[in-house]
């Protein structure tokens, strides 16, 4: 048996942990959940969000065999601190100790319906446009991403109204509904939006999340700004790259040019969102994610010594969880000082 623990706000036992990790029950085998003292410790982002999860990996580290990080966000591998870095990154390819996370149409399958461009023809694509009201969608509940996605909600404006529907920047009559409500209502709430600003929380290679995915099932033509290497996913005919522009106002000249242009715009509705080329690799990569998975979860891979200066220091440093004691400080200082302000108003 291999005793096996994973720390996510989600999972509490192998079942859960099977879903968090995109694999189905047959990955179970001989695993059993342990959290005392794991052969195999599973880490995911949320340790770096809450505290409890943090402080229960800092007691498990050292009575664990093998770690591992599971990224599922834009998350740099840490090998200081991991044996093995599960993650989207598309830097480490020939690093034994990396796996990439499946392809966006695998990671984040639960948004879509369809594994598939349904309309095929422009014509099909003008009877899309003909059923939609609104000029251009901004879905965000999150206002701590990269501010050139706040910069896109600005600038587009300017040139035509575009609709805040979630929490973030709303300007429209019905409330956000947060993620929960993007996940089970994304598509319906895009859909009837000719234009979707689809913008990451960040600009990070080889992570393409669902925002851009929603747009294009929604047939919303998609404004794209995060992932440089976006065209590796997803289909380029099929969307508007923003970072591929000179700037804004080259971006907004070639929204307006679509805007104006149904043809134009209705070719690009139709295009399939995956070349050949894309499915190959698509498969290939899901393919090679659930091998190394199941390799993991066997305990066929062995811990692999952790490679940098001073290993055992910069440890130290990580697992003092320094850094949420400094956050907790900094909101108890700006908490005051709201608090001081409201008391002595200036002026």
């Amino acid at each position: 048996m291999i005793k096996i623990c994973c720390l996510h706000k989600n999972v509490s036992d192998i079942p859960s942990m099977l879903r968090f990790l995109l694999l189905d029950p047959s990955f179970a085998g001989k695993l059993v959940w342990d959290e005392e003292a794991p052969d195999i410790l599973i880490a995911s982002e949320w340790i770096y969000y809450k505290s409890a999860l943090f402080r229960k990996f800092r007691d498990l580290y050292g009575k664990s065999g093998i770690k591992v990080s599971f990224m599922g966000e834009a998350i740099e591998p840490d090998f200081n601190v991991f044996d093995y870095c599960v993650g989207f990154s598309d830097g480490f390819k020939d690093n034994p100790a990396f796996l990439r996370l499946p392809s966006p149409y695998h990671m984040f399958s639960e948004f879509l319906k369809e594994k598939e461009n349904p309309i095929k023809t422009p014509d099909e694509a003008r009877a899309e446009l003909e059923r939609k009201s609104g000029f251009c969608s901004f879905l965000y509940s999150n206002p701590k991403a990269n501010p050139v996605r706040d910069q896109l909600f600005y600038e587009i404006s300017a040139y035509k109204k575009v609709d805040s529907l979630g929490r973030h920047l709303n300007n429209v009559s019905i409330p956000g509904t947060g993620y929960i409500g993007h996940k089970g209502e994304g598509v319906l709430i895009k859909a009837n939006y000719k234009f979707s600003i689809s913008s990451e929380n960040s600009c990070f290679r080889g992570y393409t999340s669902e925002k851009l995915l929603t747009s294009l099932e929604a047939h919303s033509l998609p404004i794209y700004w995060g992932n440089p290497n976006v065209a590796d996913d997803i289909n380029p005919e099929c969307f508007i790259d923003a970072g591929k522009m000179s700037g804004m106002d080259e971006l907004i000249s070639v929204i307006e040019r679509f805007d104006n242009d149904d043809a134009l715009w209705c070719e690009m509705v139709s295009k399939p969102w995956m070349t050949p080329s894309q499915e190959s690799a698509h498969k290939i990569r899901t393919e090679a994610f659930l091998q190394g998975m199941r390799r993991l979860l066997t305990g066929e891979l062995p811990p692999i010594m952790a490679r940098g200066y001073h290993v055992d220091m910069y440890r130290d440093h990580f697992l003092s969880g320094e850094f949420f004691l400094d956050s907790r400080k900094e909101k108890l200082r700006n908490r005051l000082s709201q608090l001081s302000l409201s008391r002595h108003p200036q002026g």
